[in-house]
């Protein structure tokens, strides 16, 4: 590492001296990043910055992970960095190792919407994908980034692209905590019923998440509760694991059958005794009219599972019926 390399990583007062000297802003340390990379991750002064820029003879080089200083800059959030950096003609669409672009790394890193916006007027693409297939929009739907999901709709974003896994940006956003993204998704016309490459819905990914909020909003927005994936699953028996009782409810309420059966030959009742100790998940589907004799291609029923589970609650539930 150069002096210069090392002054500006640690934020030393030395920087300037060491420019004015004539200290060579485009040596690499081991790790391939030069002095515009390592300011890119720090908060130098502004005229320093500008300064350092002026004497880079390569805006676009790389480091060892492939990662540009704009890459670095757009990840860090440092949106004065950013439109220097790209007014003075870097590319806004290389990409590093992952394949991922400026744009996307500032869309999952939850920067704020400038940065986004500062590379879209800069001609970032913003439907790029990266080496599993993923848009910048699916990593602000995984960030919850209301703002940067807006920002990316507006500006052309394909809400219907699928990652390598068949994933689109609303079923990234089923799982998160909050539906502010997936309610801007869908009212952008996002598809509530496709399907990835499992032949899993956004609504079987919805209930994994211990938060009923997305699920809801799907349902309000006509998803299929019936719809069974590959392996004969269907939204209900993902559920049957959620200890939250009000997402099984909510699937029943909306017209779930509870005695589909799998490849396996379960039913959501037999995966609930199995996997859930919430004794109000199993009671639920009994009170729906799950069949509590019917058994799997291993013999086995729900009362077996929970048995084997040794969950007294559990058992109570099914004792009680």
């Amino acid at each position: 590492m150069t002096a210069l390399a090392h002054a500006v990583g640690h934020k030393h007062g030395s920087t300037s001296v060491l420019l004015v000297g004539g200290a060579d802003v485009n040596v690499s340390d081991n790790k391939g990043r030069t002095v515009l990379m390592l300011v890119s991750k720090g908060s130098l002064d502004k005229e320093l910055i500008l300064a350092i820029l002026e004497k880079v003879s390569d805006l676009n080089a790389r480091d060892r992970e492939g990662k540009t200083a704009l890459m670095l800059a757009a990840k860090s959030n440092n949106s004065f960095l950013v439109e220097r950096i790209l007014s003075a003609g870097a590319n806004p669409n290389f990409a590093d190792e992952e394949g991922k672009t400026a744009l996307m790394l500032a869309a999952e890193s939850s920067c704020y919407s400038d940065v986004v916006q500062t590379l879209i007027d800069y001609h970032a693409d913003v439907n790029s994908v990266d080496k599993k297939g993923k848009t910048a929009l699916m990593f602000a739907s995984n960030n919850v980034n209301y703002r940067v999901t807006q920002a990316l709709i507006r500006n052309g974003a394909n809400l219907h692209m699928k990652d390598e896994e068949g994933n689109t940006a609303l079923m990234i956003a089923a799982m998160a905590p909050n539906g502010a993204v997936l309610q801007i998704l869908i009212d952008s016309g996002a598809q509530v019923d496709v399907a990835d490459n499992l032949g899993r819905t956004t609504l079987m990914y919805s209930t994994r998440n211990l938060y009923e909020e997305a699920l809801q909003i799907l349902l309000q927005f006509g998803a299929n509760a019936n719809t069974i994936d590959k392996e004969g699953n269907t939204a209900l028996m993902f559920a049957a694991d959620n200890p939250n009782e009000v997402v099984v409810q909510s699937l029943i309420k909306s017209g779930a059958d509870v005695n589909v059966v799998n490849k396996d030959g379960k039913t959501a009742l037999m995966l609930a005794a199995k996997e859930n100790r919430n004794p109000k998940v199993v009671k639920a589907l009994i009170d729906a009219s799950a069949d509590t004799n019917a058994t799997d291609r291993d013999g086995k029923s729900a009362i077996d599972y929970a048995s084997a589970n040794e969950n007294e609650a559990v058992l109570e539930v099914f004792n009680d019926e």
